[in-house]
């Protein structure tokens, strides 16, 4: 709703047949998923909730927006890691290349459960605490502030995570940095590609790492920056967890 009233744009049958919905998320309704599988171990499969079983696929969130705001133009659902608000940006900007809607709704969203705080520490996928929250972007042909994405070069071992962050760069360049990390291996592999010009920005310092999320705020706070810190371009690198590598640029 922020996002909507940020453009000064009103929920209404007009605006929602021009607009498309673009959801990312990483880990989904994971709270509703254990609490559906829980009471099937419990009570076997007949006493399985036919109420919590469609919270537990992955598009149930992206349907309850569409439904709120009235979006009946085209819906998608991105799952990745924390690059995928990035994958999702990019693709909401192929969607109104094509014409098929004048405004794209870009959400980044995640839940965090105890469930998935000991997976991310058992794997160490995580070097800052798990949050939840989300955020969005609403992309339009004529808005002030530009963005420039890339598709998300894939990762298929952190080994590669430097070499697919470069690719994905291209020549790509910001007077600031938002970065991705928090002292683990995303920031050493951006500080290590990026030097240490311009202004850095460490949003999960503050906020932790929600990973459907977390690429999304990291574009709000640079378009911020634009607005209230009188920066020119700001660069938006990603290094996932073990998928992708995204960046984006805002001028």
């Amino acid at each position: 709703m922020a996002a909507l009233e940020d453009a000064g744009i009103l929920p209404s049958a007009e605006a929602g047949s021009a607009t498309a919905l673009v959801f990312a998320v990483s880990n989904g309704g994971v709270i509703y998923t254990r609490r559906f599988y829980d009471q099937i171990i419990r009570q076997g499969a007949n006493a399985a909730s036919p109420m919590l079983f469609p919270e537990t696929v992955y598009n149930a969130p992206a349907s309850h927006v569409a439904s709120a705001f009235g979006v009946d133009g085209a819906s998608y659902t991105l799952v990745g890691d924390n690059a995928v608000g990035i994958a999702a940006l990019h693709f909401g900007s192929q969607l109104l290349a094509l014409g098929a809607c004048e405004r794209v709704l870009v959400v980044g969203c995640e839940e965090i459960d105890w469930i998935l705080c000991e997976a991310f520490y058992d794997w160490r996928l995580a070097s800052t605490p798990l949050s939840e929250g989300a955020g969005a972007v609403l992309l339009t042909r004529d808005a002030p502030l530009r963005i420039t994405t890339a598709a998300a070069v894939p990762i298929f071992r952190r080994a590669e995570a430097g070499a697919a962050l470069r690719s994905a760069l291209g020549n790509q360049e910001g007077e600031w940095v938002i970065s991705s990390g928090n002292r683990g291996f995303a920031e050493r592999i951006e500080r290590r590609l990026l030097g240490e010009k311009g202004t850095w920005v460490f949003p999960k310092r503050h906020f932790g790492e929600a990973p459907g999320a977390s690429a999304v705020w990291q574009v709000i706070a640079g378009a911020m920056a634009l607005r209230t810190c009188e920066a020119r371009s700001v660069l938006v690198p990603v290094v996932g967890f073990n998928q992708q590598a995204a960046v984006a640029t805002l001028r």
